[in-house]
């Protein structure tokens, strides 16, 4: 089904017959959003179902290669993201579930895939010029959102709704997560370390 939210006119529930009961949080359904969206630079990786690695007896395959975006474009999306909310002049218009993304960031950050020697800052400009057009908002600030000027530790009236909203999302994760102390620590070196690039 279409979702009925205005905003997201494209966007598509997939609903599925729930074995667990849920809290207020997750729902049983899968969202896929269209349009958009850049797809480069992307990759062919294999994934493979969590339910094929408990039950491998009944698989034939048990994964399957998929294009996916790569890792590094994901979080120039992310981090501009952040940036630009910790630029909303009233944090409390944050929309509901987002504390995810900060929470992705500090995930994603010590991967070995993201060394700094790694990071492109031409890939960043991308996605800024991306951000631009299809996600303006005067507020955004997304001209700072570079080497020298970056800002994705929340500031201190977004901590406190981002640190309800991480508490919310608990049930999402199969293994004990990061606490919220160490998403802001992690977030914090990600940040020196963006900001000790050269700027171009």
């Amino acid at each position: 089904m279409a979702s009925d939210q205005e905003i997201e006119e494209m966007t598509l529930l997939f609903h599925y017959p729930n074995a667990f009961e849920y809290s207020n949080y997750l729902q049983p359904q899968i969202k896929i959003e269209f349009g958009r969206g850049d797809q480069q630079p992307s990759e062919r990786l294999p994934v493979s179902p969590t339910v094929a690695e408990t039950f491998p007896e009944n698989f034939r395959e048990k994964s399957a290669e998929i294009p996916v975006l790569d890792c590094q474009r994901t979080l120039w999306e992310k981090v501009t993201l952040l940036h630009a909310e910790n630029h909303r002049p009233d944090p409390n218009k944050l929309k509901p579930r987002m504390a995810r993304h900060w929470s992705d960031v500090a995930v994603i950050s010590t991967a070995e895939r993201l060394r700094d020697d790694k990071l492109s800052v031409d890939l960043l400009g991308q996605v800024i010029r991306f951000k631009k057009i299809y996600f303006a908002a005067n507020w955004a600030q997304y001209d700072t959102a570079v080497p020298g000027s970056l800002r994705i530790v929340p500031r201190e009236p977004l901590q406190a709704i981002l640190r309800k909203g991480y508490q919310e999302m608990q049930e999402m994760f199969p293994t004990k997560p990061l606490c919220f102390a160490e998403i802001l620590e992690r977030l914090g070196v990600l940040e020196a370390r963006i900001n000790a690039r050269e700027k171009k």
